[in-house]
Protein backbone atom coordinates (compact mmCIF):
# COMPACT_ATOMS: atom_id res chain seq x y z
CA UNK A 1 0.00 0.00 0.00
CA UNK A 2 1.29 3.72 -1.01
CA UNK A 3 2.38 5.57 1.90
CA UNK A 4 0.73 8.83 2.09
CA UNK A 5 2.25 12.11 3.29
CA UNK A 6 0.05 14.20 5.27
CA UNK A 7 1.49 17.66 6.83
CA UNK A 8 0.03 19.69 9.14
CA UNK A 9 0.63 22.56 11.52
CA UNK A 10 2.27 20.79 15.09
CA UNK A 11 -0.22 21.60 17.57
CA UNK A 12 -3.79 21.92 19.23
CA UNK A 13 -6.86 22.83 17.94
CA UNK A 14 -8.05 26.79 18.49
CA UNK A 15 -11.83 27.03 17.50
CA UNK A 16 -12.72 29.69 14.46
CA UNK A 17 -15.19 30.96 17.33
CA UNK A 18 -13.05 31.25 19.83
CA UNK A 19 -11.10 33.30 17.78
CA UNK A 20 -14.08 35.38 16.86
CA UNK A 21 -15.39 35.68 20.54
CA UNK A 22 -11.54 36.95 21.22
CA UNK A 23 -11.79 39.38 18.63
CA UNK A 24 -15.72 40.68 19.56
CA UNK A 25 -13.99 41.18 22.98
CA UNK A 26 -11.45 43.00 22.60
CA UNK A 27 -14.27 45.61 20.46
CA UNK A 28 -16.21 45.51 23.41
CA UNK A 29 -13.44 46.38 25.69
CA UNK A 30 -9.77 45.64 25.45
CA UNK A 31 -8.52 42.27 26.64
CA UNK A 32 -4.94 42.73 28.38
CA UNK A 33 -1.73 40.75 26.12
CA UNK A 34 -1.72 38.49 29.86
CA UNK A 35 -5.24 37.03 29.83
CA UNK A 36 -4.81 36.35 25.94
CA UNK A 37 -1.70 34.63 26.71
CA UNK A 38 -3.06 32.57 29.30
CA UNK A 39 -6.18 31.58 27.26
CA UNK A 40 -3.48 30.60 24.37
CA UNK A 41 -1.34 28.62 27.27
CA UNK A 42 -4.64 26.96 28.41
CA UNK A 43 -5.07 25.16 24.98
CA UNK A 44 -2.09 23.61 25.29
CA UNK A 45 -2.78 21.69 28.53
CA UNK A 46 -6.45 21.03 28.30
CA UNK A 47 -8.18 18.06 27.62
CA UNK A 48 -10.67 16.99 24.79
CA UNK A 49 -13.46 19.07 26.78
CA UNK A 50 -11.34 22.29 27.37
CA UNK A 51 -10.36 21.23 31.12
CA UNK A 52 -7.39 21.46 33.69
CA UNK A 53 -8.31 19.58 37.11
CA UNK A 54 -7.58 22.05 39.31
CA UNK A 55 -4.88 20.19 40.92
CA UNK A 56 -2.76 20.02 37.47
CA UNK A 57 -3.86 23.84 36.68
CA UNK A 58 -0.50 25.65 38.38
CA UNK A 59 0.39 28.81 37.01
CA UNK A 60 4.21 28.26 37.74
CA UNK A 61 3.77 25.68 34.93
CA UNK A 62 2.66 28.43 32.62
CA UNK A 63 6.03 30.13 33.55
CA UNK A 64 7.56 27.99 31.10
CA UNK A 65 6.67 30.23 28.49
CA UNK A 66 8.94 33.02 30.59
CA UNK A 67 5.60 34.84 31.43
CA UNK A 68 5.92 35.93 35.20
CA UNK A 69 3.86 34.21 37.49
CA UNK A 70 2.13 37.46 38.89
CA UNK A 71 1.66 38.70 35.39
CA UNK A 72 -0.45 35.16 34.76
CA UNK A 73 -2.25 35.38 37.60
CA UNK A 74 -3.50 39.01 36.74
CA UNK A 75 -4.47 37.57 33.07
CA UNK A 76 -6.17 34.82 35.09
CA UNK A 77 -8.71 36.90 36.72
CA UNK A 78 -9.58 39.15 33.47
CA UNK A 79 -10.23 35.40 32.20
CA UNK A 80 -12.39 34.59 35.00
CA UNK A 81 -14.53 37.81 34.94
CA UNK A 82 -14.88 38.01 31.41
CA UNK A 83 -16.38 34.29 31.60
CA UNK A 84 -14.19 33.38 29.11
CA UNK A 85 -12.90 30.28 31.36
CA UNK A 86 -14.94 29.55 34.26
CA UNK A 87 -14.04 27.27 37.37
CA UNK A 88 -16.08 24.18 37.39
CA UNK A 89 -16.52 20.27 39.93
CA UNK A 90 -16.62 17.75 38.13
CA UNK A 91 -16.76 14.25 40.27
CA UNK A 92 -16.03 16.47 43.48
CA UNK A 93 -13.15 17.54 41.97
CA UNK A 94 -12.34 21.27 40.87
CA UNK A 95 -11.34 21.88 37.05
CA UNK A 96 -11.02 25.08 34.82
CA UNK A 97 -12.52 24.90 32.32
CA UNK A 98 -12.41 27.08 28.61
CA UNK A 99 -15.99 28.10 28.19
CA UNK A 100 -17.39 27.09 25.03
CA UNK A 101 -14.88 24.64 24.52
CA UNK A 102 -16.60 21.27 25.29
CA UNK A 103 -19.34 22.43 22.72
CA UNK A 104 -17.21 22.87 19.93
CA UNK A 105 -15.22 19.92 20.21
CA UNK A 106 -18.01 17.46 20.92
CA UNK A 107 -20.16 16.72 17.73
CA UNK A 108 -23.04 15.84 19.94
CA UNK A 109 -23.26 19.39 20.97
CA UNK A 110 -22.87 21.23 17.81
CA UNK A 111 -25.65 22.87 16.15
CA UNK A 112 -27.04 20.42 13.40
CA UNK A 113 -25.11 20.94 9.95
CA UNK A 114 -22.38 23.08 11.72
CA UNK A 115 -19.17 22.15 10.32
CA UNK A 116 -16.59 21.65 12.77
CA UNK A 117 -14.12 25.04 11.88
CA UNK A 118 -10.90 25.14 13.69
CA UNK A 119 -6.98 25.91 13.35
CA UNK A 120 -3.85 24.58 15.30
CA UNK A 121 -1.46 26.55 17.22
CA UNK A 122 1.56 24.74 18.04
CA UNK A 123 3.62 23.51 21.12
CA UNK A 124 6.34 26.02 20.85
CA UNK A 125 4.02 28.64 22.41
CA UNK A 126 4.67 27.20 25.78
CA UNK A 127 8.16 27.33 26.23
CA UNK A 128 9.29 29.75 23.37
CA UNK A 129 9.33 33.80 24.49
CA UNK A 130 7.21 34.84 21.63
CA UNK A 131 4.08 35.29 24.31
CA UNK A 132 6.63 36.58 26.99
CA UNK A 133 7.94 39.34 24.08
CA UNK A 134 4.14 40.28 23.80
CA UNK A 135 2.99 40.36 26.74
CA UNK A 136 5.81 42.28 28.06
CA UNK A 137 5.58 44.73 25.60
CA UNK A 138 1.37 44.65 25.98
CA UNK A 139 0.61 43.87 22.33
CA UNK A 140 -2.91 42.30 22.26
CA UNK A 141 -2.82 43.26 18.85
CA UNK A 142 0.39 41.16 18.39
CA UNK A 143 -1.59 37.94 19.83
CA UNK A 144 -4.16 38.38 17.96
CA UNK A 145 -2.06 38.90 14.55
CA UNK A 146 -0.60 35.48 15.61
CA UNK A 147 -3.73 33.33 15.72
CA UNK A 148 -4.81 35.00 12.49
CA UNK A 149 -1.51 33.83 11.00
CA UNK A 150 -2.12 30.55 12.26
CA UNK A 151 -5.61 30.32 11.40
CA UNK A 152 -4.60 31.25 7.88
CA UNK A 153 -1.37 29.01 7.33
CA UNK A 154 -2.92 25.72 8.75
CA UNK A 155 -6.12 26.39 6.18
CA UNK A 156 -4.04 26.89 3.28
CA UNK A 157 -1.59 23.79 4.54
CA UNK A 158 -4.85 21.23 4.97
CA UNK A 159 -6.17 21.95 1.82
CA UNK A 160 -2.53 22.65 -0.32
CA UNK A 161 -0.28 19.68 0.81
CA UNK A 162 1.65 19.45 -1.97
CA UNK A 163 2.47 23.40 -1.71
CA UNK A 164 2.47 23.51 2.29
CA UNK A 165 5.90 23.26 2.77
CA UNK A 166 6.32 26.65 0.58
CA UNK A 167 3.14 28.16 1.87
CA UNK A 168 3.48 31.79 1.54
CA UNK A 169 0.77 34.88 1.90
CA UNK A 170 1.18 38.31 0.71
CA UNK A 171 0.13 41.79 3.34
CA UNK A 172 0.32 44.86 2.80
CA UNK A 173 2.05 47.55 5.54
CA UNK A 174 -1.81 49.19 5.33
CA UNK A 175 -3.51 46.04 5.75
CA UNK A 176 -1.22 45.16 8.94
CA UNK A 177 -2.26 48.25 10.34
CA UNK A 178 -5.77 47.63 9.64
CA UNK A 179 -5.82 44.14 11.43
CA UNK A 180 -3.73 45.70 14.17
CA UNK A 181 -5.03 49.44 13.82
CA UNK A 182 -0.89 50.01 14.72
CA UNK A 183 1.16 52.16 12.84
CA UNK A 184 3.99 51.40 10.44
CA UNK A 185 6.71 51.83 13.56
CA UNK A 186 4.78 49.04 15.87
CA UNK A 187 3.60 46.35 13.15
CA UNK A 188 7.85 46.39 12.34
CA UNK A 189 8.43 45.85 15.71
CA UNK A 190 5.52 43.14 16.26
CA UNK A 191 7.28 41.30 13.31
CA UNK A 192 10.80 41.46 15.05
CA UNK A 193 9.10 39.71 17.97
CA UNK A 194 7.31 37.41 16.01
CA UNK A 195 10.09 36.42 13.66
CA UNK A 196 10.84 33.05 15.36
CA UNK A 197 7.27 32.04 14.09
CA UNK A 198 6.96 33.91 11.17
CA UNK A 199 9.49 35.58 8.70
CA UNK A 200 8.40 38.63 6.97
CA UNK A 201 10.01 39.60 4.05
CA UNK A 202 9.74 43.37 2.57
CA UNK A 203 8.78 42.53 -1.12
CA UNK A 204 7.86 46.07 -1.99
CA UNK A 205 9.37 48.89 -0.72
CA UNK A 206 11.13 52.72 -1.34
CA UNK A 207 13.77 54.53 -0.24
CA UNK A 208 11.98 58.19 0.93
CA UNK A 209 14.86 60.99 0.97
CA UNK A 210 14.44 63.77 3.04
CA UNK A 211 13.17 67.23 1.15
CA UNK A 212 16.68 68.96 1.12
CA UNK A 213 14.92 72.53 1.27
CA UNK A 214 13.10 71.66 4.72
CA UNK A 215 16.70 69.85 6.16
CA UNK A 216 17.60 72.09 9.25
CA UNK A 217 21.02 72.09 11.16
CA UNK A 218 18.91 70.40 13.85
CA UNK A 219 17.58 67.36 11.94
CA UNK A 220 19.90 64.75 10.24
CA UNK A 221 19.87 64.16 6.66
CA UNK A 222 18.03 60.40 7.18
CA UNK A 223 16.86 58.27 4.70
CA UNK A 224 14.20 56.26 5.66
CA UNK A 225 12.73 53.15 3.91
CA UNK A 226 9.12 52.60 3.26
CA UNK A 227 7.64 49.17 3.10
CA UNK A 228 4.96 48.72 1.64
CA UNK A 229 4.27 45.16 1.46
CA UNK A 230 5.56 41.62 3.29
CA UNK A 231 5.62 38.09 1.83
CA UNK A 232 5.11 36.38 5.08
CA UNK A 233 5.86 32.20 5.54
CA UNK A 234 5.62 30.32 8.37
CA UNK A 235 8.36 28.49 10.25
CA UNK A 236 8.82 25.26 8.67
CA UNK A 237 10.33 23.68 11.97
CA UNK A 238 6.57 24.23 13.31
CA UNK A 239 5.02 21.49 10.90
CA UNK A 240 5.02 17.88 11.54
CA UNK A 241 5.40 15.52 8.55
CA UNK A 242 4.07 12.39 9.08
CA UNK A 243 4.29 9.19 6.23
CA UNK A 244 1.56 6.79 7.96
CA UNK A 245 0.40 3.92 5.49
CA UNK A 246 -1.87 3.27 8.01
CA UNK A 247 -3.75 6.39 8.77
CA UNK A 248 -4.50 5.80 12.46
CA UNK A 249 -3.68 9.26 14.12
CA UNK A 250 -7.58 11.01 13.33
CA UNK A 251 -8.79 6.81 14.57
CA UNK A 252 -6.49 7.63 17.93
CA UNK A 253 -7.67 11.12 18.97
CA UNK A 254 -11.05 10.02 18.56
CA UNK A 255 -10.10 7.13 20.83
CA UNK A 256 -8.91 9.92 22.98
CA UNK A 257 -11.99 12.10 22.69
CA UNK A 258 -14.18 9.01 23.83
CA UNK A 259 -12.29 8.00 27.03
CA UNK A 260 -12.96 11.80 28.20
CA UNK A 261 -16.09 12.09 27.63
CA UNK A 262 -17.40 8.72 28.73
CA UNK A 263 -15.21 7.86 31.76
CA UNK A 264 -16.94 11.35 33.10
CA UNK A 265 -19.88 10.62 32.18
CA UNK A 266 -19.16 7.34 34.53
CA UNK A 267 -18.43 9.36 37.23
CA UNK A 268 -14.53 7.44 37.31
CA UNK A 269 -12.30 10.24 38.05
CA UNK A 270 -8.56 9.98 36.23
CA UNK A 271 -5.34 12.40 36.00
CA UNK A 272 -3.67 13.05 32.86
CA UNK A 273 -1.05 10.44 33.07
CA UNK A 274 -3.56 8.05 33.30
CA UNK A 275 -5.32 8.98 30.31
CA UNK A 276 -2.25 8.56 28.07
CA UNK A 277 -1.47 5.09 29.52
CA UNK A 278 -4.92 4.08 28.53
CA UNK A 279 -4.06 4.91 25.43
CA UNK A 280 -0.45 4.40 25.19
CA UNK A 281 -1.96 0.58 25.79
CA UNK A 282 -4.73 1.16 22.95
CA UNK A 283 -1.50 1.93 20.59
CA UNK A 284 0.56 -1.01 21.81
CA UNK A 285 -2.11 -4.21 22.46
CA UNK A 286 -4.10 -3.07 19.34
CA UNK A 287 -2.87 -0.64 16.45
CA UNK A 288 0.53 -1.64 16.91
CA UNK A 289 -0.64 -5.69 15.92
CA UNK A 290 -2.92 -4.58 13.59
CA UNK A 291 -0.86 -2.59 11.53
CA UNK A 292 0.53 -5.98 9.87
CA UNK A 293 -3.05 -7.31 8.66
CA UNK A 294 -3.06 -6.79 4.99
CA UNK A 295 -5.61 -9.08 3.92
CA UNK A 296 -8.07 -6.42 5.14
CA UNK A 297 -8.65 -3.01 3.81
CA UNK A 298 -8.01 0.17 6.20
CA UNK A 299 -11.91 0.78 6.92
CA UNK A 300 -12.16 -2.87 7.82
CA UNK A 301 -9.20 -2.71 9.57
CA UNK A 302 -10.16 0.35 12.21
CA UNK A 303 -13.45 -1.04 12.64
CA UNK A 304 -11.63 -4.28 14.33
CA UNK A 305 -9.36 -2.00 16.10
CA UNK A 306 -12.50 0.13 17.47
CA UNK A 307 -15.03 -2.54 18.12
CA UNK A 308 -11.84 -3.58 20.18
CA UNK A 309 -11.73 -0.41 22.00
CA UNK A 310 -15.22 -0.25 22.45
CA UNK A 311 -15.74 -3.64 24.36
CA UNK A 312 -12.51 -3.26 26.74
CA UNK A 313 -14.05 0.27 27.25
CA UNK A 314 -17.51 -0.71 27.89
CA UNK A 315 -15.87 -3.31 30.40
CA UNK A 316 -13.72 -0.97 32.56
CA UNK A 317 -16.95 0.95 32.85
CA UNK A 318 -19.11 -1.86 34.09
CA UNK A 319 -16.56 -3.32 36.58
CA UNK A 320 -16.38 0.11 37.83
CA UNK A 321 -20.24 0.48 38.44
CA UNK A 322 -20.50 -2.85 39.71
CA UNK A 323 -17.51 -2.71 42.14
CA UNK A 324 -19.01 1.10 43.07
CA UNK A 325 -22.43 -0.52 44.26
CA UNK A 326 -19.77 -2.48 46.65
CA UNK A 327 -17.60 0.18 48.20
CA UNK A 328 -19.00 3.71 46.95
CA UNK A 329 -15.24 4.68 47.96
CA UNK A 330 -13.87 1.94 45.06
CA UNK A 331 -11.08 3.54 42.51
CA UNK A 332 -8.74 1.75 40.00
CA UNK A 333 -5.42 1.07 41.63
CA UNK A 334 -4.28 1.54 37.92
CA UNK A 335 -6.76 2.47 35.45
CA UNK A 336 -3.92 1.79 32.75
CA UNK A 337 -3.20 -1.63 33.90
CA UNK A 338 -6.71 -2.66 33.73
CA UNK A 339 -7.27 -0.94 30.24
CA UNK A 340 -4.36 -2.91 28.71
CA UNK A 341 -6.07 -6.21 30.27
CA UNK A 342 -9.14 -5.13 28.97
CA UNK A 343 -8.07 -4.73 25.85
CA UNK A 344 -6.43 -7.64 25.40
CA UNK A 345 -9.44 -10.12 26.57
CA UNK A 346 -11.11 -8.23 23.72
CA UNK A 347 -8.63 -8.63 21.12
CA UNK A 348 -8.30 -12.43 21.87
CA UNK A 349 -12.02 -12.82 21.48
CA UNK A 350 -12.82 -10.97 18.24
CA UNK A 351 -9.90 -11.95 16.54
CA UNK A 352 -11.05 -15.72 16.95
CA UNK A 353 -14.57 -14.30 15.48
CA UNK A 354 -13.60 -11.23 13.21
CA UNK A 355 -10.16 -12.80 11.43
CA UNK A 356 -9.63 -15.69 9.40
CA UNK A 357 -6.63 -18.05 10.07
CA UNK A 358 -4.41 -16.77 7.08
CA UNK A 359 -4.65 -12.78 8.45
CA UNK A 360 -4.21 -14.09 11.92
CA UNK A 361 -1.28 -15.91 10.76
CA UNK A 362 0.32 -12.78 8.95
CA UNK A 363 -0.16 -10.66 11.64
CA UNK A 364 1.69 -12.42 13.92
CA UNK A 365 4.80 -13.03 11.63
CA UNK A 366 4.67 -9.48 10.67
CA UNK A 367 4.70 -8.77 14.24
CA UNK A 368 7.66 -10.66 15.21
CA UNK A 369 9.96 -9.55 12.98
CA UNK A 370 9.40 -5.99 13.33
CA UNK A 371 9.08 -6.66 17.66
CA UNK A 372 11.22 -9.92 17.98
CA UNK A 373 8.33 -11.28 19.69
CA UNK A 374 4.38 -12.48 19.16
CA UNK A 375 1.82 -10.78 20.22
CA UNK A 376 -0.03 -10.94 23.39
CA UNK A 377 -3.03 -11.89 21.99
CA UNK A 378 -1.53 -14.33 19.74
CA UNK A 379 0.48 -15.90 22.58
CA UNK A 380 -0.95 -18.20 24.35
Amino acid sequence: MKKKQSISVKGVKFFQKQLDLLKAEQERSPLSASSLALYILMHLKCDDLGRIKGKEFSLSDFQQSGIPYTTLHTGKMVLLERGLIREVIINDLPSFEIVGYKELNSPEHRIEGEKLSYFRIPYELLTKPLLKCLVSAREAAGILLVLDLFNRFTRFIGKNQAEAMQASFTYTMKSLQEKTKKTALKIRHIINLIRDFFSFEACDYKERRPNKERVTVKKKNVIQIVIKKFKVCINPDLLLIEEDEHATKTLEAAFRKELTVKLENAGISYHSKELRDMLTAVKQEVINVMQFSTQQTFKERNRFIRNVFSSALDSLIDYYQLKSKENSNFTFGSIGSFMRKSLRSSMQSLVVVELDPGDRIEIASGYYERYRKYPVVFSN
